[in-house]
């Protein structure tokens, strides 16, 4: 079995490329106690940016602040919609405006076509989905007040593969598609870009615990082209890159990091 995943800013120091397009701005990562959304984090504190997490796991967010003493840990409920718009006026009073929206947050619980109930819908849609539309047209006012920014969806590569144990969580991810595709034009005009990324299977601790067996990997690395297991700092290397000036006539697009998988 693979090795943990976690991800220190010493690690990625010593091999990654540095972009000063994004000290000293706010980004704000859903999601971002755990799993890729920790992986993000981390490279923006690296970059020099100031921090701010959204995520419901209390415990990953107490042990995000003890890595991570700068970071700006929020106990929230996204499909709260109500808490979310206070907490985000809260946000820019304190810290100013963002300039980074990365929309990462997202539940994979597997289930089947009979599993799903109206409720489960309701909730699946909710953590995977709504959030991306309300969270993207919340945030629209701060990222202009700081002159433009970037937001980044969530997709994901099930939808492609055509997964059989994860249907309502592949229409979200097919949607959030959606999202960037319906509003990269409208807010460019004040100088917002918005893009998808779309992970392939990446082994993050959560992973590795619930779902990643010996089997699974050999039949992974049948299947990749490059035959290296994905974690999250290869996804938060887009993500950082999508967010600064490097990139700053890209919006509208969807980054497949799947190590050629689909």
């Amino acid at each position: 079995m693979i090795e943990s995943t976690s991800l220190s800013i010493e690690s990625v120091q010593e091999r990654s490329a540095f972009y000063p397009s994004l000290a000293g701005r706010t980004a704000l990562i859903t999601g971002g106690a755990s799993g890729i959304g920790r992986d993000i984090a981390a490279r923006f504190i690296r970059e020099g940016s100031s921090v701010v997490v959204f995520d419901k796991d209390t415990s990953a967010l107490d042990k995000l602040r003890e890595e991570f003493a700068s970071v700006i840990g929020i106990n929230i409920d996204l499909a709260d919609l109500k808490q979310v718009q206070e907490t985000l006026t809260a946000v820019e009073r304190d810290l100013g405006p963002l300039s980074f929206v990365i929309n990462n947050c997202g539940d994979d619980t597997r289930h089947t076509i009979d599993d799903v109930t109206t409720q489960f819908w309701d909730e699946c849609i909710a953590v995977n989905l709504k959030h991306i539309y309300f969270v993207s047209t919340m945030t629209r006012p701060s990222l202009r007040r700081s002159g433009g920014g970037s937001i980044v969806n969530f997709g994901s590569l099930t939808w492609r593969l055509g997964n059989p144990s994860l249907p309502v969580y592949s229409v979200s991810k097919i949607a959030a598609h959606g999202v960037t595709r319906a509003l990269f034009r409208e807010f460019a005009l004040d100088k917002i870009r918005v893009n998808t990324v779309s992970p392939g299977w990446i082994i993050t601790e959560r992973q590795q615990r619930l779902h990643f067996r010996p089997d699974d990997e050999r039949e992974l690395m049948s299947r990749q082209a490059i035959k290296e297991i994905l974690r999250g700092d290869d996804v938060a290397n887009i993500v950082i890159w999508l967010c600064s000036d490097d990139s700053k006539r890209v919006t509208g697009q969807d980054f497949i990091i799947d190590g050629g998988l689909y």
